[in-house]
């Protein structure tokens, strides 16, 4: 009939297994893969500061180090994702490409959890401070993100941090997430607009209380000074120093890891 179908096919998976056979190879069907550079959703680990041990900056910079996110990338994801280096990728002039995600390095990991001291280790290899365990619950809600989260904790363990999975469906994850009952969210937010966003995700009003998207409870009152000026702001040149400059104070903060984007 000359009509067309498509299909979109995000997950390596589906793409390199299931997308094979008979009607490929005669050409009934074409797979197509093309790149773009567009706002990347903010995916990654967001750590809760009021969940004990992480408001300690020291300790999240560890977990961040101490997960192995290119061993996802490759074999799991087959290469075909890509680090996300910021929260806020594929914005253009607004986007602070200087920063660099933190990379897997279990050296440095143990360097800050030392310093912060979570010195001493049990018998199972996991670090223990004040008769605590250095255990972190993940919360996630989608399945068919187990083989990625598998390998991270598996990895996290020669650092001495126990990451505990928990898989819940996405209306209870939401649920807990956003009643602040969470330590560790696996998740992402949609990106789109012109801009990065930052109040909703980082100006400590919505820190500290339920049903917000401050889900990190970030509350830095030089990250609020900055997100009221470039709200405030209306030319393009000063917006675009606000943003850099927020994205650098966001890393610093350390409080979302960021892990994958899909730059197809």
């Amino acid at each position: 009939k000359g009509e067309l179908d498509s299909f979109t096919l995000l997950m390596p998976r589906l793409w390199h297994k299931k997308a094979q056979g008979e009607i490929y190879d005669q050409g009934y069907v074409a797979k197509i893969k093309f790149y773009n550079d567009v706002p990347q959703p903010i995916a990654g680990l967001f750590l809760n500061e009021d969940a004990p041990p992480l408001g300690d900056r020291r300790a999240r910079y560890a977990i961040a180090h101490a997960l192995n996110i290119d061993k996802v990338i490759n074999p799991v994801l087959r290469g075909d994702y890509e680090r996300l280096q910021t929260a806020h990728e594929g914005y253009g002039d607004y986007s602070n490409t200087q920063i660099r995600a933190r990379q897997f390095d279990i050296d440095k990991a143990n360097a800050y959890l030392d310093e912060a001291g979570w010195d001493q280790r049990g018998e199972d290899g996991i670090r223990v401070k004040d008769g605590q365990r250095l255990s972190i619950r993940v919360t996630y809600y989608s399945s068919g993100h187990n083989d990625r989260l598998v390998i991270l904790a598996q990895e996290a363990r020669k650092a001495g941090i126990e990451l505990k999975l928990q898989l819940l469906d996405a209306s209870a994850a939401f649920k807990q997430i956003l009643e602040n009952k969470h330590q560790a969210a696996w998740m992402a937010w949609s990106g789109g607009g012109l801009s990065p966003r930052y109040w909703e995700f980082y100006h400590s009003v919505n820190a500290h209380k339920p049903q917000t998207n401050n889900i990190t409870n970030t509350d830095n009152p030089e990250m609020d000074r900055k997100i009221e000026a470039y709200r405030q702001a209306s030319d393009k040149a000063t917006r675009v120093r606000l943003a850099k400059e927020l994205e650098q104070l966001v890393y610093e903060q350390g409080s979302h890891i960021p892990t994958f984007k899909v730059p197809y």
